[in-house]
């Protein structure tokens, strides 16, 4: 930037602190500095100016004017001028340190050489005292009550980072304070088992020492309720919890991965050597040391199977050979030959396990004893998947209560490769204070002040802390003030490397406190700013020297960053932006601010923007030093500062006499007519009050200086020989908090303060926390995120391009362009018709169907995309078509008359002519036993291809039966024997009643099976007729007692060899048309049967149907 030379930068601090009172101006170039000094301090007073100190700075060096050469002092441009009253004697080194310093953060950096040289300090501490504190995070930890955690102090690798469980060899046992979604470290290393055919896994985490809380388990972010055949146990972290019985030994699991062959022996050009031996390929793996036994895990990946001519799966077997021996051993010891079979064509493990005969270091060898194969109808392909090394001892040999997860879960494809996204809610339970009872009760927590006790107090501690060392009221105020600012602690944490301290002093600042000891019992001090706390002391040029001020100036970023664990997302990594206090801009400078143990998004924006107004209200450090290494103001007490190096109107003196109101003080004070001042002094109630009270007493008002002063109104007094401070009334001290307390080798005490400023957390319960979403980006204009118009792959319609006559198909793909689409909008109308009817079908299915048309309508249909965010894009031209516009004609009726149905013994011959019907090009033929046709079950084989003017023939049944019978119509006695009462004339065989006898003639039968037989009878009016088979066992029909047509089906037995039809002695009718013949499985069941002919058109539509026709099949 280039410099103005036409006006001298200047910067007043009429009295310190100087921020809410500095002066900044541009003055014209080529006035004297008297005319300065008197425009910067229009009302200072003759002796203000004789108190008054100007310096002048330039980037290389820096030099103070005395008074008397300030009227020939003419600043040249680019000269910063610097003026600051200085209130008495003795002043100049802290004013001029002041003074520079201000010049210099006005100025830039630039100035640290010169400031340097100007102090009689090296260069390189010169600038860093300029530069310090340019960043908010070091500001806070320079002048914070409570700094900050450090970003480094939060290193683990408990959290769910990655959500990803790791073997971690002498790590530590991690802890959980608070509550937080982990992913455990394991315990053991995970190993499988083989139940049967199937895969299941034991697996074995940490969650903590001590007792916690456990729930929502997970694999990744599938909860393990979702998973088939899953078994867990878990251990809270109690005294006297049993051992996991889900993971009761050691289990080493190594693995393999090596294929078990016995190859056949092959030439160069690798063809098989006929008549040669397979070749023996042993594999020999070692197991662990001090191993109790072992496992083999055998897999078959492509399965274990034959197949024979047919195709058809066969089991398969195959020998494998397991061995052992020590490992110093060197003769080989069989332990089992597997016989393994199955018939699986797919992939497949399989276990055996057996003891040693001693516990030490053993080798394993498997050997395949089945000869490789050439065929492709055999697949047989054997893996050693993994050895493991068993050991009976419990995994865990740990000296206090672990908190435990054991997991057996079954390995199928909802759960393939390496188990390592497990992961959990934890919450610590230990002693939680319960303010309603007055009772630390046991509980989860995420409290900082039930934390940071439990942390003193673990069993983990070489030293744990009892309730005696541990200033538990102070805790129990702790514990409510965190509950009423809403504040928390929650982290995850396993670093080895974190001290006691890390960790106490991380807890105390994330409830505003920091970890204290008063030599007796543990505490903290809380930052936690009043106007009306306890003032323990007063700090003036009386009872303290070497008084000195820091101020870290700094430029504040747009806003603060912090990276932070969210709950309400699931514990997800995310950062949150808090602006700084009053910027509106564009932020493009941040800052990154730990929050350490901060889960919760709005108390992080509340915590950062605390440590932003810290950083405004808490600008400055105040040091002081006291004789004495014992004092009454420790670490984070209150205490009023008056020091004439913060104001022109601060001073201090001793009281020498009291005459009722009026009291004579040992030093002369001066004041200013109009303006109103007090007093501030202890006033001790009694002998053993050894802080008292700071108390305020109004002073008449007489201008000029004094040493005699009476208090105004009625109320405590000073004690003679009590130093009392002295300053306008509206601030006779400033209120400031020990911030630390150094003692030095000859019995000193060094005070270091800071601002207690109040207005942090009045301005802090004014401010309204924004709204925010962990959503990383802004969303993008909705013209930017239209997906592109789809495209039409096809449109078909009617039976010829649906199957389905009036039905519209329609295909479609996504447009070219780059937004994805995620659901399509389908329009179609009516050609002429104003409304559109729109279905929405998602992207993947890529078409549909329209129905409710008719053939011949016409109709338009148009689409468009939408996003997955429903942004719809632009709509495709519109299609227009008629429904089954290329459908083909409905056929004629046919003929009827050019239909011929003849029945058939066992079925049926049908002939049909066809017509001049051109859109007639198949028949389909129907038959069922019920007069009304179901096309879907009646239908008989597939349609007849035809055309026009042309004769078909077709059968139903078994036409090829022959009637076994010979004469069935009577015609001739000779074929028949005939008993007494039967004869045959005039082509009927009559019965005369009056004997019981039958008619009969030899039949060639085969026993089991079924012959139908068919006969009529006609002028029966009394007895019964029974067809039979006779010779060996009579086989008997179903006797009829009156005239018909009937059928009937018998059985026959061995020996049968007659036809006959047996008359009781009271029948009198007439036997004619008599058939029999040999059932087989393809005749039509006896018994009535419609028939329906229909025909149909090209596109397979059918026409009006013919029929019923009605036969009869014996």
């Amino acid at each position: 930037m280039s410099r103005d030379l036409t006006h001298v930068p200047v910067l007043a601090a009429p009295r310190w602190p100087g921020a809410q009172e500095q002066v900044r101006l541009d003055v014209p170039h080529g006035m004297t500095l008297d005319q300065i000094v008197r425009m910067a301090l229009p009302g200072a007073t003759g002796a203000d100016l004789a108190h008054t100190q100007v310096a002048l700075v330039t980037a290389t060096a820096m030099d103070t004017v005395a008074p008397q050469y300030w009227r020939g002092v003419r600043p040249r441009p680019g000269v910063q001028v610097v003026i600051r009253i200085v209130p008495g004697k003795g002043a100049l080194g802290s004013i001029l340190s002041i003074v520079v310093s201000v010049a210099a953060i006005a100025a830039g950096g630039a100035f640290g050489a010169a400031v340097a040289g100007a102090l009689g300090v090296s260069t390189t501490v010169g600038t860093a005292l300029v530069m310090t504190g340019v960043t908010l995070l070091g500001n806070l930890l320079i002048n914070a009550l409570i700094p900050p955690a450090s970003a480094d102090d939060a290193n683990n690798t408990y959290s769910i980072t990655g959500l990803k469980n790791q073997a971690l060899p002498n790590g530590a046992v991690p802890v959980i304070l608070g509550r937080m979604r982990v992913a455990p470290p394991l315990a053991a290393l995970p190993y499988s088992e083989i139940v049967g055919n199937t895969q299941f896994l034991r697996v074995f985490y940490v969650l903590g020492e001590g007792q916690v809380a456990v729930d929502d388990m997970r694999i990744g972010e599938t909860s393990l309720s979702e998973y088939d055949e899953v078994e867990t146990e878990v251990r809270y972290g109690l005294a006297g919890e049993l051992p996991c019985s889900l993971y009761p030994r050691q289990v080493v699991e190594e693995q393999v991965g090596v294929e078990l062959t016995r190859p056949l022996p092959r030439d160069d050009a690798g063809e098989v050597i006929d008549d040669e031996p397979a070749v023996e390929t042993p594999i020999v793996r070692t197991t662990g040391p001090d191993a109790s036994g072992a496992s083999v895990l055998l897999s078959w990946p492509s399965g274990l199977i034959k197949y024979n001519r047919d195709g058809d799966k066969v089991k398969r077997t195959v020998f494998v050979r397991i061995e052992q021996r020590l490992v110093e051993a060197t003769e080989w010891q069989l332990v089992e030959e597997l016989k393994v079979s199955a018939k699986k064509a797919e992939g497949f493990y399989r276990q055996h396990t057996w003891q040693f005969p001693s516990r030490a270091r053993w080798q394993v060898r498997l050997t395949m004893l089945t000869d490789e194969t050439t065929s492709t109808k055999v697949q047989q392909s054997t893996t050693w998947a993994a050895l493991q090394t068993l050991r009976p001892e419990y995994p865990l040999a740990y000296p206090r209560p672990l908190a435990l997860v054991a997991l057996r879960i079954k390995a199928t494809h909802q759960l393939s490769g390496t188990l390592d996204n497990f992961n959990c809610m934890i919450a610590r339970v230990c002693p939680d204070w319960d303010s309603a009872s007055g009772t630390w009760i046991t509980r989860a927590t995420e409290n900082p002040a039930s934390l940071y006790r439990h942390v003193l107090q673990a069993p983990a501690l070489p030293e744990p802390r009892s309730d005696a060392q541990l200033d538990l009221d102070l805790l129990q105020d702790w514990h409510d003030f965190c509950t009423t600012r809403g504040l928390t602690y929650n982290a995850a944490l396993s670093d080895t490397g974190t001290t006691l301290r890390d960790i106490l002093t991380e807890v105390a600042a994330a409830g505003r406190a920091t970890p204290r000891h008063d030599g007796r019992k543990y505490g903290v001090v809380i930052d936690r700013p009043s106007q009306d706390a306890l003032i323990v002391d007063h700090i003036s040029p009386r009872n303290s020297w070497s008084f000195k001020t820091r101020r870290s100036y700094f430029k504040p970023p747009h806003a603060s960053v912090v990276t932070f664990l969210d709950a309400d997302n699931d514990y997800k990594e995310t950062q949150r932006q808090i602006r700084w206090p009053g910027y509106e801009g564009d932020i493009e400078i941040t800052e990154e601010l730990p929050m350490s143990g901060k889960v919760y998004a709005p108390e992080v924006w509340r915590e950062v923007r605390r440590r932003q107004l810290e950083a405004l209200y808490r600008p400055d450090t105040f040091e002081a030093t006291q004789d004495g290494l014992f004092r009454v103001a420790t670490r984070g007490d209150d205490v009023m500062t008056n020091h004439y190096t913060l104001s022109r109107d601060h001073m201090t003196g001793r009281v020498r006499k009291i005459f009722g109101s009026i009291i004579e003080l040992d030093d002369h004070v001066e004041m200013a007519e109009g303006v109103d001042y007090a007093l501030r002094f202890r006033w001790f109630e009694d002998a053993d009050d050894v802080v008292g009270i700071s108390t305020v007493r109004i002073v008449q008002t007489v201008a000029g200086e004094t040493a005699i002063l009476t208090l105004v109104g009625t109320g405590p007094v000073p004690a003679i020989g009590e130093i009392v401070q002295f300053g306008r009334a509206t601030q006779t001290a400033y209120h400031h908090i020990v911030r630390n307390v150094e003692t030095t080798t000859d019995a000193c005490s060094i005070l270091s303060m800071v601002a207690a400023a109040p207005e942090i957390d009045i301005e802090l319960a004014a401010t309204e926390i924004p709204a925010w979403s962990s959503r990383v980006g802004a969303e993008i204009d909705e013209n930017l995120l239209q997906p592109s118009a789809p495209r039409f792959v096809s449109v078909v319609s009617g039976v010829s391009g649906t199957e389905t006559e009036g039905l519209v198909t329609y295909l479609i793909e996504p447009g070219a362009g780059t937004v994805p689409t995620s659901k399509f909008e389908i329009d179609h109308r009516a050609s002429g018709a104003t409304e559109w009817t729109t279905v929405t079908i998602a992207a993947a299915e890529g078409g549909g169907d329209i129905a409710g048309y008719e053939t011949g309508d016409p109709v338009e249909i148009r689409a468009r995309g939408l996003s997955a965010t429903d942004i719809t894009g632009p709509y495709t031209p519109t299609v227009a078509i008629v429904v089954g516009a290329q459908d083909a004609d409905i056929p004629a009726a046919l003929d009827e008359a050019g239909i011929t149905i003849t029945t058939l013994l066992g079925g049926a011959l049908i002939q049909i002519a066809t017509g001049d019907d051109t859109a007639t090009t198949a028949l389909q033929i129907y038959r069922s036993t019920s007069a009304t046709l179901d096309r879907e079950t009646d239908a008989v084989g597939a349609a007849i291809a035809v055309t026009p003017q042309s004769s078909y023939s077709t059968t139903l049944g078994d036409t090829t039966r022959e009637n076994l019978v010979a004469g069935g119509s009577m015609n001739n006695a000779g074929d028949w024997t005939l008993e007494a009462g039967w004869a045959i004339a005039g082509g009927v065989a009559p019965h005369t009643a009056g004997t019981a006898d039958a008619i009969s003639q030899p039949i060639d039968t085969t026993a089991g099976k079924f012959y139908r037989i068919g006969f009529a009878v006609d002028g029966s009016s009394a007895g019964t007729l029974t067809p039979r088979l006779t010779g060996g066992s009579d086989r008997p029909g179903t006797a009829i007692t009156a005239s018909g047509t009937y059928s009937d089906r018998i059985q026959a037995v061995s020996g049968n060899d007659t036809l006959g039809f047996a008359a009781s002695s009271a029948f009198d009718g007439a036997l004619d048309d008599v058939t029999a013949y040999l059932e087989t499985s393809g005749c039509l069941t006896q018994g009535t049967h419609f028939i329906w002919i229909e025909p149909r058109n090209a596109d397979d539509l059918p026409g009006p149907v013919a029929g019923p026709f009605e036969i009869s099949i014996i």
